[in-house]
């Protein structure tokens, strides 16, 4: 018996989480490598998780990683990736108007990368809805199916 729930708010939580100090760090010049440093952990996990199940279950890896991780990887790395390169742009933007000592239009660009987190925030919460709910019934129909 699976929790769904608690699979769900744990995905959810943990890569909102993510997501939020991402988003907090593309306010600094200093975030710039530490989201850099971030973004590719997290993809650097997924492409490691894809090629150790292939590697180690072979076919049935195979299988899981296509109906596990492509649709919910994409998703997050989309995700992701979205919001990375708002964040690193903002970081730049900043570090570029303080070596010029220009000013800047703040509202605007809040707003702007308010969007994009909310935005994003829907991808995760799709993506974590896709990963606990529909992962664990194909996984059990590809069990059952391989036995």
């Amino acid at each position: 018996k699976l929790n769904y729930i608690k699979i769900l708010t744990n995905s959810i939580s943990g890569n909102i989480f993510l997501c939020i100090i991402i988003w907090l760090l593309g306010f600094s010049v200093i975030g710039l490598p530490i989201i850099l440093f971030m973004y590719f952990s997290k993809v650097f996990s997924i492409g490691f998780t894809f090629a150790s199940l292939i590697i180690n279950y072979k076919i049935k890896g195979l299988l899981f990683s296509i109906f596990y991780l492509i649709p919910y990887g994409l998703l997050i790395i989309l995700a992701f990736t979205l919001l990375m390169n708002y964040a690193v742009n903002l970081s730049i933007k900043l570090f570029s108007n303080i070596i010029k000592k220009n000013s800047l239009n703040f509202k605007k660009i809040i707003s702007k990368y308010l969007i994009i987190i909310l935005i994003v925030n829907i991808i995760i919460i799709i993506a974590s809805l896709f990963e606990s709910f529909f992962i664990p019934f194909i996984f059990k129909i590809i069990t059952l199916i391989w036995k």
